[in-house]
């Protein structure tokens, strides 16, 4: 009789020693196939985030793809007709009274770019002042009277970081203040000095809080 419950027991004990490896074993398998289904879908997120960053937004307009401007000086009623809400319209900013195209940016710039509220505005304010509030961009002509010498340093300097990355377009003109006559030599000399400026001082600039 105590043989007959050894050899019992010891058929259970197999019997439970085998259920528990086989279910190991279909639990290795399975969380390998877990392991192999999540590597092709890393794979296929990598290659797609990587595809996709090659390929142009369809949904930004073409502003990059527009001629040189021919040079002009604006009023601020006039300058904020380039806001880049109309497709067909460039993105122009001003700093320091003078008027840059940045069109080429048109995803830092555009409607829905992280600055889109400079386009077609003065931008001296804002960048003075290292903010992005709508109050600090004016629908009137700002003299910037309130700003400190600091302020207007910076201002300054803003300007002259736009002239080595963007086109010059003309002067932002105050109040009652008449337009200068460019000549299309005068558009050449532009258009040449702003390539020459670019490739020259592009490593020259130094980042702040915003992105040119």
């Amino acid at each position: 009789m105590t043989a007959f419950f050894r050899n019992t027991s010891f058929h259970l004990w197999s019997v439970v020693c085998l259920t528990v490896a086989a279910n190991a074993l279909l639990l290795m398998e399975v969380f390998a196939l877990l392991a192999i289904v999540f590597s092709i879908v890393s794979a296929l997120v990598l290659f797609s985030w990587r595809y996709l960053r090659r390929q142009p937004s369809a949904s930004l307009p073409k502003y990059n793809l527009l001629p040189p401007m021919k040079r002009q000086d604006m009023t601020l009623q006039q300058l904020m007709e380039y806001d880049g809400k109309n497709e067909n319209k460039r993105l122009l900013i001003a700093v320091d009274s003078k008027i840059f195209d940045v069109s080429s940016k048109s995803d830092l710039y555009g409607p829905d770019g992280p600055y889109g509220l400079l386009a077609g505005h003065d931008a001296s304010r804002s960048l003075a002042t290292f903010t992005m509030h709508p109050s600090a961009v004016k629908v009137q002509y700002d003299d910037l009277a309130d700003l400190t010498a600091s302020e207007i340093s910076s201002v300054r300097e803003w300007a002259a970081q736009f002239a080595q990355m963007y086109p010059f377009v003309g002067r932002l003109l105050r109040p009652g203040e008449q337009p200068d006559v460019y000549s299309d030599d005068d558009d050449e000399e532009n258009s040449s000095q702003d390539e020459t400026d670019k490739l020259s001082d592009k490593s020259q600039l130094t980042g702040k809080m915003f992105v040119l």
